[in-house]
């Protein structure tokens, strides 16, 4: 009897050890499925005090793609994949434009546009966009681009080879931008550009045979920058217009138009040009204009085609004629440094003259008289002491503005 109870006790033991094993089990598991738990709360969400937890490299991928130069993700390195554009509107001068393009140098150079469609567009723009500098994959999506407006996009730079084939291109307008360096193979394979537009930009380099491909080249725009010497323009013999004022222009080379038999418009006005020999111009027979106000200019020769010459504002105390011939008509040297009046004898077409703000202290009307279409004169603000009349005139004097 008592053995029995003592096998009774035992298995009671073994009961409590056994309820006892199940309990501390459990709890374990409890315990575990509780820290499980907060742990997969703290990936997902804010820790405390609305700060972000730790989260692994994979949870990063939902920042701006074009934020990040890479993704990290289960220990490999993703290169960043380039984001396409397409055109969002057809307008009266260009047939496509894209919105809201932005490139820096470290984006990848996005794809413009689906090949199938952009091959077709001829005139490019943008709008709302930002690029730091012109890629190359815009010039080979457009294989028949002729117009491209880049302009106020804040470009610093052109990619090299950027328009190397862009043999189809006649307008090219970056103007407005931050453009500081032309180096000479920028517009290599770009040789049907007509109209170069690089105006108020920051270029205080452009290299000397830059436009060397421009063979066709007709119109070149680089006034508001900081250059220091003007560019060859042997290579473009179609050149019309040149516009370089507002620049730091200091000489001009004796032949340095040599080439450029159609030039029909030259701006040098607002440099710093103490030399420019314009005996270079004579035979351009076309020009038109050509304006070197504002410099430092001690000697002018007028070319024997001009029709208008702008040369106010400098510090010329002789002026130069052909012997023969002068068609020019309208004539500005105020604001210099004359003590003598010029002899324009041969400028029989003259319609205007302004010889104001010098250091005439005298002048004669007799060497006017050829000057049968002289309408307006002005001599004011001179040092004038005595002025001469002809006691016969062959011509009566057109005159209608004259001021003393």
């Amino acid at each position: 009897m008592g053995s029995l109870l003592r096998i009774t006790g035992e298995f009671r033991k073994l009961q409590l050890i056994l309820c006892l094993w199940v309990l501390v089990t459990r709890n374990i598991t409890l315990a575990q499925g509780n820290h499980q738990y907060n742990f997969v709360n703290r990936y997902n969400n804010p820790g405390h005090n609305g700060q972000q937890s730790w989260a692994p490299n994979h949870a990063q991928q939902s920042q701006p793609r074009q934020q990040q130069n890479a993704t990290q993700y289960q220990g490999q390195h993703i290169a960043e994949q380039p984001r396409q554009f397409y055109c969002f509107s057809q307008t009266r001068n260009y047939d496509c434009t894209f919105r809201e393009v932005v490139l820096d140098y470290n984006s990848v150079a996005p794809i413009f546009g689906n090949p199938q469609y952009t091959q077709y567009k001829k005139s490019v723009t943008f709008v709302d966009s930002r690029m730091e500098y012109l890629p190359k994959s815009l010039m080979n999506a457009f294989p028949n681009m002729n117009t491209l407006d880049a302009s106020s996009l804040q470009i610093r730079s052109l990619q090299p080879a950027a328009f190397e084939f862009s043999n189809k291109l006649e307008r090219l307008y970056l103007a407005d931008n931050l453009i500081e360096q032309i180096a000479r193979e920028s517009f290599y394979g770009a040789p049907s550009v007509a109209v170069l537009a690089l105006d108020r930009n920051r270029i205080n380099y452009f290299e000397y045979y830059a436009l060397g491909y421009m063979q066709n080249l007709r119109a070149l725009y680089i006034s508001s920058n900081e250059i220091p010497s003007m560019p060859g323009l042997s290579n473009s013999p179609k050149l019309e217009i040149v516009n370089a004022s507002h620049n730091s222009l200091t000489q001009i080379g004796d032949n340095h138009f040599f080439g450029n038999s159609e030039l029909r418009q030259l701006d040098l006005s607002f440099n710093q040009l103490t030399f420019f020999n314009m005996q270079q111009l004579h035979a351009k027979t076309k020009l038109i204009s050509v304006d070197v106000s504002s410099n430092q200019l001690r000697e002018l020769v007028i070319p024997t085609h001009v029709l208008k010459l702008f040369a106010e504002n400098n510090s010329i105390d002789h002026v130069i004629t052909h012997q023969q011939h002068c068609f020019i008509r309208e004539l500005s040297l105020a604001q210099n440094k004359l003590r003598q009046q010029p002899d324009l004898s041969v400028c029989r077409s003259l319609n205007m003259l302004d010889l104001s703000y010098n250091l005439l202290e005298s002048f004669n009307f007799g060497s006017l008289q050829s000057m049968i279409n002289l309408t307006h004169v002005n001599l004011r603000n001179n040092r004038l002491l005595q002025i001469d009349l002809p006691t016969e005139f062959y011509y009566p004097l057109p005159i209608t503005s004259l001021d003393l």
